[in-house]
């Protein structure tokens, strides 16, 4: 069980939710990792450079574990890639109150990054022939545009709700290609993991299918990433 309130959006719940969302492990982190995020919460260190070094974190990992291997239980595995973050933070914020400022200057940073993929989705829309994925983009920027209407009631939650778009946006994808598409991605995902099948439980070898079919799906349809700055 998480040790602090679901109901209320804070700093915590959306550090531990973005971590748990690029790991898909468990539901709640540790009361030693909860302490981890108290104290970069303390020292003032804004969400989204806790959020960057801890994508950093999974992805170094990823590339040089191989996707087959159990993603990190705790989020001190990123602690390093956060405070290195921190530090490159503070060089280019020399001279700014953290504490007083961090907010409003993160919520600029936040609008902005919103604001660049808005423009991003909204050139593919251009381009784009196929009228479903058309209209599939057109959701994906209108739920985009809804989370920027909300950015200064609460911001905290940004990360996590664009992750979970971004998974909303290629299931819904595969939904809209043939079924004889969907299966070539599926086999190709197979072959590739096919060498390490028997080494794999049932469970890490399902995920990382899931995994390397989205990779394979998005540069075969050149799919944008929903994130800040992808």
């Amino acid at each position: 069980m998480s040790l602090i309130n679901r109901n209320n959006l804070s700093y915590i719940y959306c550090i531990e939710q973005y971590f748990l969302s690029l790991t898909k492990k468990g539901v709640a982190l540790s009361p030693l990792d909860y302490q981890k995020i108290k104290s970069w919460e303390k020292r003032g260190v804004p969400l989204n450079v806790v959020c960057k070094g801890i994508k950093n974190g999974i992805e170094f990992y990823r590339k040089t574990h191989g996707p087959h291997k159990p993603m990190p239980r705790s989020i001190k595995f990123c602690e390093g890639l956060v405070e290195k973050e921190f530090i490159n933070h503070k060089r280019l914020r020399v001279g700014v109150n953290f504490r007083q400022q961090g907010k409003v200057y993160e919520k600029k940073v936040i609008l902005r990054g919103i604001d660049g993929l808005i423009d991003k989705i909204e050139n593919t829309i251009i381009r784009e022939n196929n009228k479903k994925f058309k209209e599939l983009y057109s959701t994906v920027r209108d739920r985009i545009r809804d989370l920027r209407s909300n950015v200064n009631k609460s911001y905290l939650h940004v990360y996590a709700e664009l992750e979970e778009m971004d998974r909303f946006f290629l299931n819904e994808f595969c939904r809209l290609i043939s079924h004889d598409e969907l299966t070539s991605l599926v086999d190709e995902a197979e072959t590739r993991l096919s060498s390490l099948r028997t080494q794999m439980s049932q469970e890490a070898y399902e995920r990382t299918r899931e995994t390397i079919k989205s990779l394979l799906l998005r540069k075969r349809y050149g799919l944008l990433k929903i994130e800040l700055g992808g």
